[in-house]
């Protein structure tokens, strides 16, 4: 079990836009269970949703004592970093926790990035957590709470990496609809997937847009459905760039989840829809609720954007800019001139405009200093304009620092005796400290 170490992760939800009101944390060392951490958080303004209060049972009761999410995060924050990250449905638990970070304007320093959570959902092909426990034999009757399902999650994950199978003919649990719903269910005929605007309110927010649903409501799924295609909506299955809508309930699909933040995070201005949205959107509160027809592309980059897609010299033999395109922002602390060969003599190449082939954009150290601050400079607005207005690329750049390159440099010259690219170092140095007259 040596190296089988990670920390698994679960929250729990005070609100339908996912702020948190309790956190389960397991450590796992060497494949043993070290510590349990469980942590009551006093969601903004200490309100709660109703269907998030319903499933945990947590109340603005429990929690008007508790401290907010920046105090608990003082505590537990240093579990999360360098470490490897489990949840059983990774894009709701790192969801609820960036959203969490972003409220407070807390930096997500040595987090993986959401795309790099394990998931143990995912691995066991998007099983519930109950009915895992069933086909593991395991208790289930503390579900929904953080520590408990966390504890369950980190156990799911030992299991996957000593090769310990599920056996599913444990599982005896199936969702029981109640009367109201399966009442509705029988009134619904019709193909609801089958667009028809011949009745429907143009002027309502969903009509001739494409909406898809995930997970569960208070009203009956096939009832929002057909009540959405009575409003002229293109109810869709599957999230692509052209959907409007995502309408989200308790436990989504992790899959259509994960495809959601991908383009979001992507600059797709896909509205996601909560309980309270629809019980407005519903009773004709329609205002603000409206979206252009056209998902366009509006990508605004962030620092969270620029760690997400940082690359790194892991040690002084990986050049991973070697025969790579460069792109060049603006703003360089020394010669420019200087740079550029500098990478060149390290096999790359570089241009200050982007291209189709471009691999890697370098940023000088004060564009990431000022996007580290919320603030763009002309660099990051190009590089936005450039992926913003051609439709046929998808954000894969990857970004790297002009004191990325300088530090390998150096380190690399001085270990292989490279003098003639050390002499350039040192000039770009030297040239950054000159005055300016």
């Amino acid at each position: 079990m040596e190296n089988h170490s990670f920390i698994a992760v679960d929250f729990e939800t005070a609100t339908n836009n996912r702020f948190a009101c309790q956190v389960g944390i397991v450590v796992v060392k060497n494949g043993i269970i070290q510590e349990r951490i469980s942590r009551l958080i006093q969601p903004p303004g200490n309100k709660y949703d109703d269907i998030p209060m319903s499933v945990h049972h947590i109340s603005p009761e429990i929690t008007k004592q508790s401290p907010t999410f920046d105090k608990v995060w003082e505590e537990i924050g240093h579990y999360f970093s360098n470490t490897t990250i489990v949840s059983h449905n990774s894009p709701f638990d790192s969801s609820v926790l960036f959203i969490n970070l972003e409220y407070y304007g807390i930096m997500p320093m040595g987090i993986e990035s959401p795309m790099f959570w394990e998931d143990t959902c995912g691995i066991y092909n998007h099983m519930s957590l109950h009915k895992l426990c069933e086909a593991f034999g395991m208790d289930i009757s503390k579900h929904h709470d953080a520590l408990f399902d966390a504890e369950c999650c980190a156990q799911f994950y030992l299991n996957h990496l000593q090769g310990i199978k599920p056996d599913f003919t444990l599982i005896t649990s199936e969702p029981k609809k109640n009367k109201f719903q399966r009442k509705m269910s029988r009134q619904i005929c019709g193909d609801v997937l089958k667009k028809d605007l011949s009745h429907a309110n143009p002027n309502n927010p969903f009509y001739d847009r494409k909406v898809v649903i995930t997970g569960e409501f208070i009203q009956d799924r096939k009832c929002i459905a057909l009540f959405l295609k009575e409003m002229g909506a293109d109810v869709d299955t599957t999230i692509t760039k052209r959907t409007n809508f995502v309408l989200i309930g308790i436990d989504p699909g992790p899959k259509k989840l994960e495809k959601l933040e991908k383009l979001i995070h992507d600059g797709f201005n896909i509205r996601k829809i909560y309980q309270h949205d629809i019980d407005a959107i519903f009773e004709g509160n329609w205002e603000g609720y409206h979206a252009e027809k056209e998902v366009k592309k509006e990508l605004s980059l962030t620092y969270d954007h620029y760690a997400m897609h940082h690359i790194t010299f892991e040690n002084k033999y990986n050049n991973i800019i070697a025969s790579k395109e460069l792109f060049y922002g603006k703003g360089f602390k020394g010669n420019f001139d200087l740079f550029n060969q500098i990478t060149g003599n390290l096999g790359a190449f570089g241009d200050t405009q982007i291209y189709p082939e471009t691999n890697i954009c370098v940023l000088s150290d004060s564009t990431v200093e000022k996007l580290k601050a919320g603030e763009k400079d002309e660099t990051i607005t190009y590089i936005e304009n450039y992926y913003n207005n051609n439709k046929s690329i998808v954000f894969d750049f990857s970004f790297i620092s002009e004191s990325d390159i300088l530090n390998f440099c150096k380190d690399r010259c001085e270990w292989c005796g490279d003098e003639v690219t050390l002499d350039l170092y040192q000039k770009y140095v030297k040239s950054a400290f000159q005055p300016i007259l």
